[in-house]
């Protein structure tokens, strides 16, 4: 966004201001993390084994508070968007929402994903 679109004068501009979150998701360690959770999963959703197509590489643990398990491979899982995402019913985050997931919530949500598929 320009200065004018955003309604700022430009002797008022002091810069583009990035999170650090938003910064560390889209540094080269996010990317190769990302690649690596899709490489080892078979770029397969983990729930309801759809291979390739929109994936996202999902954290089992916060990647806003545990920094040290960030860019940890064993710390990933791969869903397609349709299983992700909070804008399609029955995904992980329209059920568990966006804050504090814990692995257990994926394993469960994994399991009944499974359930439903038999």
């Amino acid at each position: 966004c320009s200065c004018r679109q955003r309604g700022i004068p430009i002797n008022e501009f002091n810069g583009f201001v990035s999170t650090e979150q938003h910064m560390a998701r889209n540094n080269t360690f996010y990317k190769e993390w990302k690649r690596k959770v899709f490489e080892r999963d078979n770029y397969t959703c983990q729930c309801c084994k759809k291979r390739g197509g929109n994936l996202n590489a999902h954290h089992l643990y916060n990647f806003s508070e545990h920094e040290d398990l960030r860019y940890n491979v064993s710390n990933g899982i791969t869903f397609c968007e349709e299983c992700h995402l909070v804008n399609y019913p029955n995904s992980f985050h329209s059920i568990y929402g966006h804050k504090n997931n814990t692995p257990e919530q994926v394993c469960e949500f994994v399991k009944l994903k499974n359930q439903e598929a038999v």
